[in-house]
């Protein structure tokens, strides 16, 4: 019964995310809700923690084992930052976003920052692992990308990350 599903696939696990019910959710949780439960259109319990922005659930989720999913998944980060979206992306990517994913154009979230000057969205997804040396269809990486809007900020930004990188013997 606890995880009963509605018309359109939502559990009440679901339900209670959305309506930001945090004793609830964890209720659910301890009764053996379905943490990995998904809708009728994809959507999981913790894209729906996501879209509440509600940071507390998504750590709450993530610690039951959850995992983030939406029909877009692949480029909903990429849509946070091109929105500017600073806390969106926290969230998406605390839910478990991959900085890696590639749009229709080969760009990756940094190559987006990078194209709207954002050193702040920047700098969060370098520290979550983004790489400013990957090409997108055009050839271009994101420091290439800044280098052609003359951004200083960004080019000392990705120049400092790519100097701090181990090198292959492991060696900075």
């Amino acid at each position: 019964m606890i995880n009963l599903k509605d018309y359109s696939g939502r559990t009440l696990l679901h339900s209670a995310v959305e309506m930001e019910q945090t004793g609830v959710v964890k209720l659910l949780l301890r009764r053996g809700a379905d943490v990995s439960a998904r809708t009728r259109f994809g959507y999981s319990v913790m894209s729906r923690a996501v879209s509440a922005e509600n940071e507390n659930l998504v750590n709450i989720l993530r610690a039951a084992g959850a995992e983030f999913a939406e029909p877009r998944m692949e480029t909903v980060l990429h849509d946070a930052v091109s929105e500017d979206r600073f806390q969106r992306v926290k969230i998406l990517l605390l839910a478990g976003a991959r900085t890696e994913y590639r749009d229709y154009t080969g760009s990756t979230p940094l190559h987006v920052a990078s194209r709207l000057g954002s050193a702040r969205i920047a700098r969060l997804l370098l520290s979550e692992g983004a790489d400013p040396s990957l090409l997108d269809n055009s050839g271009l990486s994101p420091i290439a990308v800044a280098e052609q809007l003359k951004d200083v900020a960004l080019i000392a930004l990705f120049e400092e990350k790519l100097q701090l990188r181990p090198t292959q013997s492991g060696k900075m």
